[in-house]
């Protein structure tokens, strides 16, 4: 789903919630400040911002709606899935297959893990830490928090191109939103 707000747009990610049971929200990328809406196809709805890290854990930020937020995400356009489990990343996930489907490229593309987790990556905004680096780029611009996944499990959130390292895509490991924020992918 598309998020928007003065910033410009991004791409929405996973569900996630405070706890077990907790209150649900929307994640996406921190670096995606100033967003205020979601939209669903034909359908706009609004957001309230919570709370965002952009740090040492990595560039994520959730925000609440009035919608349901079931443990869905968008593999592909029209292409709903459950999140079914949650992959904790780590050396052993080097050269795991991981795809991406951001609302700005609108469609499922796929990448492999080259490192975890990556010193550290500047953006404008500011430094970001212990995000994971793929092997190339496959996205755009507005694809900022989109699911990074494989089938049904969830691997992270999309921050974006890394410059220095090569500029190619880096996401925050989903494991990662517990420490930054507090909360976890709902499943």
């Amino acid at each position: 789903m598309r998020v928007a707000g003065s910033s410009g747009v991004c791409t929405s990610g996973f569900t996630v919630e405070a706890g077990e049971n907790g209150p649900r929200s929307v994640a996406t990328a921190a670096h995606c400040r100033g967003i205020n809406r979601i939209a669903h196809f034909s359908e706009t709805h609004n957001l309230t911002y919570l709370k965002e890290h952009f740090g040492s854990y990595g560039d994520v930020e959730v925000h609440a709606t009035s919608e349901s937020k079931l443990d869905d995400f968008y593999a592909d356009y029209n292409v709903v899935r459950d999140v079914s489990s949650v992959e904790f990343v780590n050396q052993d996930s080097i050269d795991e297959l991981v795809c991406v489907m951001g609302r700005t490229t609108n469609e499922t593309r796929c990448a492999r893990i080259a490192s975890m987790p990556i010193g550290s990556c500047n953006y404008p905004e500011g430094t970001v830490r212990n995000l994971v680096r793929l092997d190339r780029t496959v996205t755009q611009r507005g694809d900022s928090g989109a699911p990074w996944f494989y089938g049904g499990r969830a691997y992270g959130i999309h921050s974006g191109r890394c410059t220095g390292l090569q500029t190619v895509n880096t996401f925050t490991a989903a494991h990662n939103m517990a420490y930054a924020l507090g909360v976890r992918v709902v499943r």
